[in-house]
């Protein structure tokens, strides 16, 4: 049992290599200024708010497969 623990943050480590961390990062900060944008302007405007959940998550979704790699 002593032995599956040591193990751990090796496979911890190979699997956090493996993840593209740039793309990650630039997706999530695209995500992120979209969302800060779309409430901007939705508190600019005093839009409905049913409206604002559409157009961020809409926004995100699209983004999101737009971006497929």
């Amino acid at each position: 049992m002593t032995q599956d623990r040591s193990r751990l943050p090796d496979r911890l480590t190979a699997a956090l290599a493996r993840v593209p961390w740039r793309l990650a990062l630039i997706d999530g900060a695209v995500v992120l200024f979209w969302v800060l944008g779309v409430s901007v302007v939705f508190r600019a405007l005093e839009g409905p708010l049913w409206l604002y959940y559409v157009v961020a998550f809409g926004g995100v979704v699209v983004y999101s497969l737009a971006s497929r790699r």
